[in-house]
């Protein structure tokens, strides 16, 4: 019971004491905060005097290095083949891990199949597969792209993208 009569009086001397920190004075009316309308200007750096030293000019830093994957693949590598137009022309390209991949960047023109293909059947490596049209004879032509990604050493590593491209010329035959 004691403690609580502390309190109350407590809560009565704090209300007390904020009502006489004024010392009758009214407060005072408080404006708005407004933002002027123009900002300052920057003020022009003053040239140093020629008895005082002058900082040494440093290089502009070096714009950080694009990662691989941004620059764009050198000359692609061109494969001749000839082809039936009743068989199937395949193309292994030896890739066959997590990081790396294959997709076709220029589909082929006269085509039945041309596509790639990943599963079990290819020991998840990614194959191409053309076959041209039953009654196609003439040339055609596909651009596929290769991705190798080797992993980083860590967070401040992202790792190194090589971009592949074959480009393969077809001559289709009876």
């Amino acid at each position: 019971m004691r403690y609580l009569l502390l309190l109350s009086a407590c809560c009565i001397l704090f209300a007390v004491s904020g009502m006489f920190s004024g010392c009758g004075k009214p407060a005072p009316d408080q404006e708005a905060v407004t933002t002027p309308d123009e900002p300052e200007k920057e003020k022009p750096v003053s040239n140093p005097a020629a008895s005082e030293p002058v900082a040494e000019k440093k290089d502009p830093p070096a714009e950080p290095a694009k990662p691989e994957a941004e620059k764009p693949a050198d000359t692609p590598k061109t494969i001749e083949a000839t082809v039936k137009n009743s068989e199937e022309y395949e193309y292994r390209t030896g890739f066959g891990g997590d990081e790396q991949g294959a997709s076709i960047k220029v589909q082929a023109g006269h085509f039945e199949k041309s596509e790639i293909i990943r599963n079990a059947s290819t020991g998840f490596e990614p194959v191409y597969k053309y076959k041209p049209k039953g009654d196609y004879v003439g040339k055609d032509s596909v651009e596929l792209e290769m991705v190798d990604h080797e992993i980083g050493s860590g967070p401040d590593d992202p790792g190194k993208t090589t971009k592949t491209r074959v480009v393969i010329n077809f001559t289709v035959v009876k």
